[in-house]
């Protein structure tokens, strides 16, 4: 019980400090004269690297505001802006940990030691159409997907790249 208490703290910490983030970014753009000076930039960056050292979907935040921008303003400066902010955020998190590599065994993550290409990419996809399933219809969930859960794709002929093609 004690993990899953820190575990939700975590997830609720990020969670504050991802909405702190966007909170301000609409104080700051919404409104007659919207304007983003660089300390909110700083601001933004630093709230976000805050939600992703309690939980790392935290770090996201500023692309999601990005996209936000793009899609619903259109305000190419404010995007870039932000898009810059999470390069930023996205390389000082990369630098601090050494890298992007995990050291995840061959239990953990089998996709990544197959030997063909076509494989790999096959069974990475299939698990982005097995995480769309879910998200449709949450029956016959795991904790865990690793090692054998989703077995891998190793042809096109395969009736699983049918789940691939709905969900791209």
């Amino acid at each position: 019980e004690n993990i899953v208490y820190l575990v939700g703290r975590a997830d609720a910490l990020s969670t504050l400090f991802s909405l702190a983030a966007v909170l301000l970014y609409l104080r700051r753009t919404c409104g007659l004269r919207p304007s983003l000076p660089a300390p909110t930039y700083a601001a933004l960056a630093a709230l976000a690297s805050v939600a992703g050292l309690c939980k790392e979907p935290g770090f996201t935040v500023l692309f999601f505001l990005a996209c936000a921008e793009l899609v619903l303003r259109c305000r190419w400066r404010h995007f870039l802006g932000l898009v810059l902010s999470f390069a930023a955020v996205g390389g000082l998190r990369t630098w601090y940990v050494g890298g992007t590599d995990a050291g995840f065994g061959y239990v953990d993550t089998p996709i990544r030691y197959q030997d063909s290409k076509l494989t790999r990419t096959l069974s990475y996809l299939y698990q982005h159409a097995y995480y769309a399933k879910l998200l449709v219809l949450p029956w016959h969930q795991s904790w865990d997907y690793s090692y054998d859960a989703l077995p891998m794709v190793h042809s096109v002929a395969d009736v699983r790249m049918l789940a691939i093609l709905a969900a791209y």
